[in-house]
């Protein structure tokens, strides 16, 4: 763990970035660009449950997910995370599930996941 860039620390840092998506720490907070949309990741770290708001403040979340501190983290070093469910994810798969999430209103990571399945 003490080779990890500590997010909090950084105050911008580009995670991930690709044709469609950028995954960023802004001002020492995660952020998402996903086409024209941007999205402010936090969490609540108790399940932990994932909390996406949009700029014009609609929220939504996916229980039992990521903090995305510590995923921006993992993914700035190179490494991947694993959801609850088995599912291992690199920046951009964490990227189209935060994204299709967003349009839920709610969900948890088995439902958010679900945008794996209709494509595979």
């Amino acid at each position: 763990m003490d080779d990890l860039i500590y997010n909090k620390r950084r105050v911008n840092l580009a995670v991930y970035s690709d044709e469609r998506f950028r995954l960023v720490i802004e001002n020492g907070r995660v952020t998402l660009t996903a086409a024209d949309n941007k999205y402010l990741l936090s969490c609540h770290p108790y399940e932990p449950c994932l909390y996406i708001t949009s700029v014009n403040g609609v929220k939504t979340y996916v229980r039992n997910a990521f903090d995305p501190d510590v995923v921006a983290d993992i993914f700035a070093n190179g490494g991947t995370v694993t959801s609850i469910t088995g599912r291992e994810y690199g920046p951009r798969d964490f990227c189209v599930m935060v994204e299709y999430a967003s349009t839920l209103g709610g969900a948890d990571i088995d439902g958010a996941e679900k945008v794996f399945r209709d494509s595979e």
